[in-house]
Order: C-alpha cells, then sequence, then structure tokens
C-alpha cells in the first residue's frame, strides 16, 4: 500500500523530501509506528501525528493501522506560552 507523509518544520529536516510530501510503500497492515521507524524517527518522541485530518494520540501509534492512501502528516509538538 501506499501512504503519503508531509512532515513540517524541524521534522521536514529529518526526512529529506518529505516536507512537500513523499509516497511511502508500507506493507498492509502497517502501524504508524512501522512507518516512523520505515523513515528512521524514533517512536518514542514527542510528535503531533495526524491521519486524514484527525489526530492520532501517541498511545495509539502502536495499534492505529494505516490504509492505502492515507495522509499522514507528522510535525513537531506545538508550544504555547
Amino acid at each position: 500500500m501506499k501512504v503519503t507523509v508531509k512532515m513540517s518544520g524541524l521534522m521536514a529536516k529529518l526526512v529529506p523530501g518529505s516536507a512537500s510530501g513523499m509516497e511511502v510503500n508500507l506493507l498492509d497492515g502497517s502501524t504508524i509506528s512501522s512507518l516512523m521507524t520505515r523513515l528512521g524517527l524514533p517512536g518514542d518522541e514527542t510528535y503531533l501525528v495526524i491521519v486524514n485530518d484527525s489526530t492520532v494520540s501517541k498511545d495509539k501509534r502502536t495499534t492505529h493501522k494505516l490504509s492505502d492512501g492515507d495522509r499522514i502528516a507528522i510535525v513537531p509538538p506545538l508550544k504555547g506560552g
């Protein structure tokens, strides 16, 4: 299956080509955690992960299964003041 990954901010510097969106091929049944491993991102970091306009919490990354055509945004944590 193919998903589209887009990263912003400091996250985009970690994976070349991800700022403009990149297609990633994954095995059927892959999770957000397996995608992050494939991209070389540490799974224990605090990122904001959005799949098809819905935020996925950190505790759901190992169980949230991705589907063909999903759009995933990974952004650094938002900080307020």
